[in-house]
């Protein structure tokens, strides 16, 4: 599962209790139109990515009430 569909799942509260997911990562996971996880998540991307634009991470990072982590590795680009 890529990083924005795992995203999108965390952010599904019913469909993460359906599932039984209790916790996602999304590494790289460009757009997340601003909807906070509704389950444990971490977060990853890079600061040479130039394939995905992780700009927005922060923002959903503090909106996400779950615990959390948001790690934006120095000189990793997208494959590593």
């Amino acid at each position: 599962m890529g990083a924005f569909t795992s995203h999108t799942l965390a952010a599904n509260y019913r469909a993460t209790q359906a599932l039984n997911i209790g916790a996602a990562v999304s590494l790289h996971p460009g757009r997340l139109y601003e909807r906070p996880a509704r389950i444990p998540i971490f977060f990853a991307a890079g600061t040479r990515d130039r394939v995905t634009n992780t700009a927005n991470i922060p923002e959903v990072f503090r909106l996400t009430k779950q615990p959390k982590v948001y790690a934006n590795f120095w000189g990793m680009t997208h494959g590593g």
